[in-house]
């Protein structure tokens, strides 16, 4: 086995370690507050604030330490603006974060290509919001992906094949024959589609797990 194999196998290890400990649309209810020292001695009291709420039509982990780094990370002072979930056929979130908003992380539905996949602060923030663990957040690994890229970054509704003007480095349009870097700037590739319901596509870094 090629150190690539090994190290996504770690990768996969790490992502289904992190839905057992607590990111997973069925362990939100059971999520606990735990912002009031007063309580920090006692068994914390079930979050009585909303935990996932649609904003531009996307579903969003919206608990203070996520919503706090998730705008911090994008550059996007609004209200309520968490970290964004993938999103089941009825519409609410599910256990993974966005795959194309949020690329590159440990807990999107597909783990991405070995060496390029993060444990991002947003998911640490989740685990911190359950009110289950105390995260030691100097510990995460650096995450680019969509970093200062404001608001409307990734949204179905911005991703249109004939918004050029509105793509950024990270995304690219899936239609046109496009050439670029990956997002951590080690291959050269080209544009190429991620998710059925985006339009936009991205630079996925392009390596393989073969010798």
């Amino acid at each position: 086995m090629n150190n690539r194999f090994i190290l996504q196998l770690l990768e996969t290890a790490i992502h289904e370690l992190i839905h057992a400990l607590g990111f997973s649309q069925d362990l939100r209810s059971k999520f606990r507050d735990c912002s009031d020292t007063a309580l920090q001695d006692q068994q914390c009291p079930l979050w009585k604030r909303t935990v996932v709420m649609d904003l531009f039509g996307v579903p969003r982990v919206v608990l203070p330490s996520v919503v706090n780094f998730t705008k911090q990370h994008y550059n996007c002072d609004i209200t309520d603006f968490g970290a964004p979930l993938d999103k089941l056929p009825d519409g609410s979130g599910g256990s993974h974060w966005d795959p194309l908003m949020m690329y590159g992380s440990m807990m999107t539905p597909k783990i991405g290509e070995a060496g390029f996949v993060s444990l991002d602060v947003m998911t640490a923030a989740l685990l911190a919001d359950s009110g289950w663990y105390k995260v030691n957040f100097t510990a995460v690994d650096s995450y680019v992906w969509g970093k200062d890229q404001g608001c409307q970054f990734g949204l179905p509704s911005s991703c249109s094949s004939t918004s050029v003007e509105r793509q950024t480095s990270l995304l690219c349009n899936p239609s046109s024959v496009q050439e670029g870097c990956d997002f951590l700037h080690r291959t050269v590739t080209t544009c190429q589609k991620l998710s059925p319901s985006h339009e936009c596509g991205i630079f996925k870094p392009n390596v393989t797990l073969k010798e």
